[in-house]
């Protein structure tokens, strides 16, 4: 089941766990409606016992991830993109510069974000002031790396 391994290998709460509950919906759904009816007893039996080991699994499975950042030499500032809501990592960048690029991307994109990152200037002025203070750009925070190894970070609370 596609939507198994959405749970098992992704944090409760992530955008591929959600994909998951979504999948599982629908296929639940669709079984009762097209499938269960047609299939015999045993067939029956047999896939709900697998559905049910598909529970342990995911039960017994910790849905924890630990990301390990080795340190470089090299003098480039990197900038790691963390979800406020679940906390976890969303995106890596080497550089403040390809953080820079990446948000002027979305910006042409059409991507709504709660201040001006169109410029080069305004991307990386808005990019250096919310670095580690809690402001999200496009949802996210973006963080330097040093930083968020450092702790030495704010996440605002979530608005009500």
């Amino acid at each position: 089941q596609v939507f198994q391994n959405c749970f098992v290998y992704n944090t409760r709460g992530c955008q591929f766990y959600r994909a998951g509950e979504v999948q599982e919906r629908k296929w639940t759904a669709y079984y009762d409606r097209h499938i269960g009816d047609r299939l015999t007893e045993g067939v029956r039996s047999a896939l709900a016992h697998f559905r049910g080991a598909c529970r342990a699994e995911r039960a017994e499975k910790a849905q924890i991830r630990v990301v390990r950042v080795s340190k470089t030499s090299n003098t480039a500032v990197g900038v790691t993109v963390v979800d406020p809501t679940t906390m976890s990592l969303v995106k890596q960048y080497l550089s403040k510069a390809s953080a820079i690029q990446a948000l002027q991307h979305l910006s042409k994109a059409g991507y709504e974000c709660e201040v001006d990152v169109a410029e080069s200037g305004a991307a990386k002025f808005r990019l250096d002031a919310a670095d580690g203070s809690g402001t999200t750009l496009f949802g996210y925070l973006w963080i330097r790396t040093n930083k968020l190894h450092s702790g030495k970070f704010v996440v605002a609370k979530a608005k009500e």
